[in-house]
This record gives C-alpha cells, sequence and structure tokens, in this order.
C-alpha cells in the first residue's frame, strides 16, 4: 500500500513537473524582444527598431505594417521582415524604419504582436509552417481570443541636431558669395544650362514674330485682342476694304469686272 502511494506521488510529480516544464517552453517560444539600432541619432536621420519574435511551429504571426505615429518620430516606410528556422520553430526579426524631427530624448511607441494558430489562414510562409497574418482582421478586434498576444516594450532614441556647439559659438553664418557665384560652381552645369537657353530661344524667336506678324495683318485678331466683337471687327473690315476699292477709282476707268470682284470677294470675306 505504502509502496502505491509513493509511486503515486512519484507520478504526480512527474506529471507537475512536465506540465510546468511545457508551460514554462510555451511562455519562452513566445517571448519577443525589441532593440533600435542606435541609441544616438541625427534629426532627420533614418534609423531602424527591431523586434525579434520567436515563434513555434504552425503558428500564424500578426503584427502592424508601422510603428504608431508620436511626437516627433514617424515611420519612415513600412516594415520589413525575414526569418530563420530555430528548434522546432522559427525566429521571426521584423525591421521598422523610423525618422525623428524632434531633439533630444524621444519616445519609441511599444507595439503588440498576436500569434495563434496557422490552421486556415493564408499569408507569406516561412519557417515550419508558419505564415504572416493579415493585420486588418486583428486590428479590428475580430478573433482575439484564439491569439496570443506579445507586447514590445516602448524604447528611447536620443536626437541630436545638425547645428552644434562649437558652431553656435562659432557664429552661423550664411554661406560666402563664392559658394553661390563664383568659382564653387559648377562650371559644366552652367554652360549646358546657358546652351539649352540659347537653343530654345534661337527656335521659339520666328515662331514668336510670325504670330505677331499675322496677329498684326489680321483686324479680327486685333479687334479680338482689344476685347472687341469679332463679327463687328469684320463688318468694318469689309467696309474698309470697300473703301479702298472705290478711291482705286476702277468703276470710272471703265474696268467693271476688276471693280466687282474685288468688292464680291470683299463682301463675302
Amino acid at each position: 500500500m505504502m509502496k502505491r502511494m509513493h509511486l503515486a506521488l512519484v507520478l504526480s510529480w512527474v506529471l507537475l513537473v512536465g506540465t510546468t516544464t511545457v508551460s514554462l517552453a510555451a511562455q519562452i517560444s513566445l517571448e519577443a524582444t525589441g532593440s533600435l539600432s542606435a541609441d544616438t541619432v541625427g534629426q532627420g536621420d533614418v534609423f531602424e527598431l527591431y523586434v525579434e519574435i520567436r515563434v513555434p511551429s504552425g503558428s500564424a504571426v500578426y503584427f502592424p505594417d508601422t510603428v504608431p505615429s508620436a511626437f516627433g518620430l514617424e515611420s519612415f516606410r513600412a516594415v520589413d521582415w525575414e526569418s530563420e528556422a530555430f528548434g522546432d520553430g522559427g525566429i521571426l526579426t521584423l525591421n521598422y524604419p523610423l525618422i525623428a524631427f524632434q531633439i533630444g530624448l524621444i519616445p519609441v511607441p511599444g507595439l503588440d504582436v498576436f500569434i495563434g494558430p496557422a490552421t486556415g489562414i493564408e499569408g507569406p510562409s516561412f519557417d515550419t509552417g508558419s505564415v504572416i497574418g493579415e493585420w486588418d482582421g486583428v486590428a479590428t478586434d475580430s478573433g482575439l481570443e484564439a491569439l496570443e498576444q506579445v507586447p514590445i516594450a516602448r524604447q528611447a532614441v536620443w536626437i541630436v541636431s545638425p547645428i552644434q556647439l562649437g558652431d553656435i559659438s562659432a557664429g552661423l553664418e550664411p554661406k560666402l558669395p563664392s559658394d553661390v557665384l563664383g568659382a564653387n560652381w559648377d562650371w559644366l552645369s552652367l554652360v549646358v544650362i546657358v546652351s539649352l537657353s540659347i537653343v530654345l530661344l534661337v527656335a521659339i524667336a520666328p515662331m514668336v514674330r510670325k504670330m505677331l506678324t499675322d496677329q498684326g495683318d489680321n483686324p479680327v485678331l486685333q479687334a479680338t485682342s482689344l476685347g472687341r466683337d469679332p463679327a463687328l471687327a469684320r463688318w468694318q473690315a469689309a467696309l474698309d476694304e470697300l473703301d479702298r476699292i472705290l478711291s482705286l477709282g476702277l468703276h470710272l476707268n471703265e474696268d467693271m469686272e476688276e471693280f466687282y470682284g474685288r468688292s464680291s470677294r470683299a463682301v463675302r470675306t
């Protein structure tokens, strides 16, 4: 009887230790760590937030495309990811490019990654049958009960100004005129720009001259440019032409055919 009791206690202890070990293993497999590519970066420079996740085999991983925006900091572009096999699962590494505009100590917001079973989930696959799930479904709180939340703690980065204390003490001044007009110019580019401008002017000048000449010879265009009614301008041009024909005296010289021909053309115009 005592032997049976001892055996039962030993079996219970073994089961308890085994269950605790499995639970700890599951917890370890779902851990995630975050780190920055640099602790100090320049204002406006791009740096990265790296997130490393232990993913069990046959899992679906859900993560946002960008880090939540914060004061003076935002995502530079969408996340990149890569994976490698590790034990019975894999390690998924997320790379979030960030850019900061505020000077000083800037907090980098944390984020949440969700892991669940990959059964029936479509998406890019990686090691040991795991897939990248669609984040939109998680963001709308759809099916969160079946997922394990893995938080990534917030970070902090020191952003330095491009203007150093030494520059301020030395006195900041605009660039010298020689940097704008002088020997520091790119003379090859300047010659190309001037040459192209001359060619363009030579090509456009005849067209502009012809257009101005045509406009000067056409009373209708002149009237239009002055804001007059084009119909009235045509009538006035016809009357002026008839007066000119009459002043030639063709009808007095009995050249009636030429007189009527010119008059008809003026009226039809």
